[in-house]
This record gives structure tokens, C-alpha cells and sequence, in this order.
């Protein structure tokens, strides 16, 4: 079998360029020609993924032929050209081929920019700082389950947004540690910092069964679907409960509460919002890991010092990288890192 060579990416590709290449294709879905159009039939709308991020496409003709091939999110040969429409990129496709060409998976499916092994010691020795009894018997129970340990570490965070790649969950998880633990060492006399911590850990354990990595494409399962990894994560927590003798009943339903009220709101998923001082700072250390992470990423795909990002959807607004070149900003970033 033919061993393909993948050349251009999503992330640098710009109106007026040429593509030849393959991606991944996900969400294809036929839509009817509108009334007036002059045409009949449907064209095709789908993303094109690669490792950094993904791309609209839209195929005019012959759709309704290639729509029933694109299941399962196959690796496709595309050709056609980049253009901006309504304000953002899309590739007009002359051509779309499922291909049977060997491909390196590290070209579609990105990765954490951290070492596997550099955070799984990281995750052992933030682990071990968990000292209350039953909190620390709940997370053996977890991390010490090579199954949950292997899945967990390999899953991505999200489909998009934020920690959108494989380790994305453990690298989340680290960070909302991370700040979880810089709450609790300014309010001592206020936060658990045992309880906190515990939830930072569990906090979206849950997104081992909603997201699932379909072909070389991150997908939501039936499960994640009907429920959403707060209800699978409380869910998994009170079945490890369960397992573990004489957990305290208080303890057990803060804990829940906290899982199921990190999303922060209803609108943004939680069924309630947080009601105790640790459930909101489990909230805030989450939101953090989530939203910086967003903005790192939006930095990092304009390649550059000078002038503005795209404008994003989540975010409405663009996002100034002018900052970034300043010789006095630069320099006090580095004195501070010394």
C-alpha cells in the first residue's frame, strides 16, 4: 500500500490557495439547494481536519454520490480552493476521495504539547499530596484502575474550544489542580483543600466516556449525547464510592455537588450552580484551565507577534498579539520567569 505524504494544514492555509491534500472528514451533511438557486439536488458541507484544527468545505457538485462514503470520519484526498465566506475560511471542493493511501495518524489527531511521561509523574506526585483518608482511597480507587488510567490519559478535553487533543484531559486536569491548589493556600481558613483538590482531579472524569476518537476525528458518544460527562462523571464517583468503606455522606454529596456544579451555571450545562465555597472555586480553577488554554491556542495558530487573530466565534472578538513583540513586555516575562 502507498504511503502518503500530508503537506498542507488547516491552520496555514489562506484565501486564494490551492489544496491538494488529505484530511479528515467529519460532519458531512447533504443540504438541499435553496428555492431559486437554479439547481436541484443537494451539495455537501463537512469539516476538513487535520492536527491543527479544521476547516468548512462545501461540495457543489456530485454530492449525493460522495456523501455515502464519508462515514466513520475517513481520511479523504481533497482538491479544490480556499476562500472566505460570511467572514471565514472555507474550502470549495472540485474533488473528495476516501483513500486507502497509509498515512501517519500524528498528521489528523493532535497531541498535548507536554511529554506523556512528564505529566503522568506530575498527576503520581500531585496525587499523593491528597491526604484525607477516604479522598485519597476514591483516587487509588480511579488512577489506581490501569483501564480508567489508560483512557484517561489519552483523551482529548473537548471536541473543540479547549484541550482539544490527545493528553487533553490530563493536561485540563493538571492545570485546574494547578489552580485549585493556589485557592486553597490563600483561603485555608474557608476551602478543603483536600475535598477541593479531590475535585479538581475528578472533575471531568467523565469525559472518558462522553468523547470517543472515531477513525482519526474526536466524536461525542450516545452516552455523552443523553447525558453529558457531568451526570457520567458524578455517576462513575458515586459507583467508586460505593467501593470504598466508611466514606463520610457529607463528604460524598460536596463532592457530587461539586462535580455537577463546575460548569458554573445551567446556560453553560450544570443543573445547579455551585453552592458551597468549594464547589466556586472548583468552578474558577476549571473556567481558567479552559479559558487561557482558549487563548493560547488562538496565539498559537496566528504564528506571530504583530497584529490581530481572526475574529473568534466563542470569544466574539479578535484577539491583539501586538503586545507580545513588545521589547518591555518581553523582557519583564523574562525577567519574571528567571
Amino acid at each position: 500500500m502507498a504511503k502518503g505524504v500530508k503537506r498542507q494544514f488547516t491552520a496555514r492555509l489562506k484565501p486564494g490557495d490551492e489544496v491538494e491534500d488529505y484530511f479528515v472528514a467529519a460532519e458531512p451533511v447533504l443540504r438541499p439547494f435553496r428555492n431559486g438557486s437554479g439547481r436541484s439536488g443537494s451539495f455537501l458541507r463537512l469539516l476538513l481536519k487535520d492536527r491543527e484544527g479544521a476547516l468548512p468545505a462545501v461540495l457543489w457538485e456530485g454530492a449525493e454520490m460522495v456523501y455515502p462514503k464519508l462515514g466513520g470520519n475517513p481520511v479523504v484526498k481533497v482538491r479544490g480552493s480556499v476562500n472566505r465566506y460570511q467572514g471565514e475560511l472555507q474550502v470549495v471542493l472540485e474533488a473528495i476521495t476516501p483513500t486507502e493511501e497509509e498515512l501517519d495518524p500524528a498528521y489528523f489527531l493532535p497531541c498535548s504539547p507536554r511529554p506523556r511521561e512528564e505529566m503522568e509523574a506530575e498527576l503520581a506526585a500531585r496525587l499523593a499530596e491528597v491526604r484525607l483518608v477516604p479522598l485519597s482511597e476514591l483516587l487509588a480507587a480511579f488512577f489506581g484502575d490501569p483501564t480508567f488510567f489508560a483512557a484517561f490519559t489519552r483523551a482529548p478535553a473537548a471536541k473543540s474550544i479547549h484541550h482539544a487533543y490527545v493528553g487533553g484531559l490530563l493536561e485540563h486536569t493538571l492545570e485546574t489542580v494547578h489552580f485549585a491548589a493556589t485557592i486553597a493556600a490563600r483561603y485555608p481558613a474557608y476551602i478543603n483543600r483536600d475535598l477541593l483538590l479531590t475535585g479538581a482531579f475528578l472533575h471531568d472524569c467523565g469525559k472518558i466516556i462522553e468523547y470517543r476518537i472515531e477513525g482519526l476525528a474526536f466524536t461525542v458518544s450516545d452516552a455523552g449525547r443523553l447525558f453529558g460527562h457531568l451526570v457520567l462523571g458524578a455517576r462513575m464517583v458515586e459507583e467508586r464510592i460505593a467501593s470504598c468503606s466508611n466514606f463520610p455522606p457529607n463528604l460524598k454529596e460536596e463532592l457530587l455537588h461539586m462535580i455537577l456544579a463546575h460548569h458554573g451555571s445551567e446556560e453553560w450545562g450544570s443543573p445547579q450552580p455551585p453552592k458551597t465555597i468549594n464547589a466556586y472555586a472548583l468552578h474558577l480553577a476549571d473556567y481558567l484551565s479552559a479559558e487561557m488554554n482558549h487563548f493560547e491556542g488562538l496565539i498559537r495558530a496566528a504564528g506571530g507577534t504583530e497584529g490581530w487573530t481572526a475574529v473568534d466565534k466563542k470569544l466574539e472578538r479578535s484577539v491583539y498579539l501586538g503586545f507580545l513583540g513588545n521589547d518591555e513586555v518581553a523582557a519583564g516575562r523574562e525577567g519574571s520567569s528567571s
